[in-house]
């Protein structure tokens, strides 16, 4: 309360990464609806050698599926899990950076696992992957998704679910697909 109030008074000027954070502050106390709130996206410095990614094709004719960033919990593990016993079918999935999370997707086929890497070395380890799709699978909302600026520099298409900025930056069918955050939604 008292910050609130403090900001009011002293006229200080709110900034958010997104318009979905605006919307979530507002709807977890309805006293800033009336506050202006300006949307400032996060800056990202350009990945050094970041050139445009090509897919590479895989001998069995299967998707290569890059799944960037951590896989725990909020960013699609349960979902993923479920997903791939039929996903596997038609791709290889590739978790970049997927953290101690990933370590739940050890021995599982037709999934390739790297826990960690240097932010330098993504650009790298894209080409060799040579990724048909990069799947952003938050089931819940994200504030901007660094994630999404990087597989954007680097061309790769993305399927992502419809939370949060994702589903603000992402203009469905346009310059990415939108889905409902399931197993069934990636499937189909």
């Amino acid at each position: 309360d008292e910050w609130h109030e403090a900001v009011l008074q002293q006229a200080v000027r709110l900034v958010a990464p997104s318009q979905s954070v605006v919307g979530l502050v507002r709807k977890l106390d309805p006293r800033w609806k009336d506050t202006a709130i300006e949307v400032v996206h996060h800056g990202l410095t350009p990945l050094q050698g970041g050139k445009k990614v090509a897919p590479r094709p895989r001998p069995d004719g299967k998707l290569r599926i890059v799944i960037p960033g951590s896989i725990h919990a909020g960013k699609g593990q349960s979902l993923l899990l479920e997903a791939l016993p039929e996903l596997t079918r038609v791709a290889q999935v590739y978790l970049l950076g997927a953290g101690q999370h990933g370590e739940a997707f050890y021995g599982r086929a037709g999934v390739n696992v790297i826990l960690h890497y240097q932010r330098s070395d993504l650009p790298r380890l894209l080409q060799e992957i040579g990724p048909d799709l990069a799947a952003l699978l938050s089931v819940v909302p994200e504030t901007f998704s660094y994630t999404l600026s990087e597989m954007r520099q680097l061309g790769i298409p993305v399927i992502a679910t419809r939370v949060g900025s994702l589903a603000e930056r992402i203009e469905d069918g346009r310059d990415g697909l939108l889905i409902e955050p399931t197993a069934q939604a990636l499937l189909a």
